[in-house]
């Protein structure tokens, strides 16, 4: 498995992941495209025969605050799911998200992620990575439903 930082020419992949995950607006799978290629940091996987996934990141309340959320990672289809490549995806994530503030001299504090209580299989990755969990949301997205917010922490 390969990855490299995600171009222009994947806007169509993150179109097509937004229309299947989060709505039909067409307008707006186009900007979350844009967002997640021009203004966060995505990082698209892939292997000879097709693309893998992609995962994202964004700094929250500015670089000085050293916080930084893991907003989305998606596996694409479901012959690659099962492989470990959620495991490799987060540890790439993790590497790029520690030398992008080793890169610009700013410390690290917290980086995060809200994960669906359905998605076990994504909330055993991330405590396998040192991500703990941080708090549960309940009535999150609907009545009687639960998110859980897990952290892997940087600051002593």
């Amino acid at each position: 498995m390969k990855y490299r930082l995600a171009s222009k020419d994947d806007q169509q992949y993150f179109i097509d992941n937004y229309l299947k995950h989060y709505g039909s607006v067409q307008e707006l799978a186009e900007k979350y495209a844009v967002a997640c290629i021009e203004v966060h940091r995505s990082l698209m996987f892939y292997n000879e025969e097709d693309t893998i996934g992609a995962i994202t990141w964004s700094i929250k309340e500015g670089i000085s605050s050293g916080l930084v959320e893991i907003f989305q990672m998606f596996i694409h289809s479901e012959h690659n799911r099962g492989k470990g490549y959620g495991s490799m995806m987060l540890k790439c994530c993790v590497e790029d998200i520690e030398s992008y503030y080793k890169k610009i001299d700013h410390p690290l504090r917290r980086a995060f992620i809200v994960i669906d209580q359905e998605n076990l299989a994504g909330r055993n990755v991330y405590r396998k990575h040192g991500f703990d969990l941080l708090v549960e949301v309940k009535n999150h997205l609907r009545t009687g439903h639960k998110s859980f917010v897990y952290s892997k922490d940087y600051f002593k």
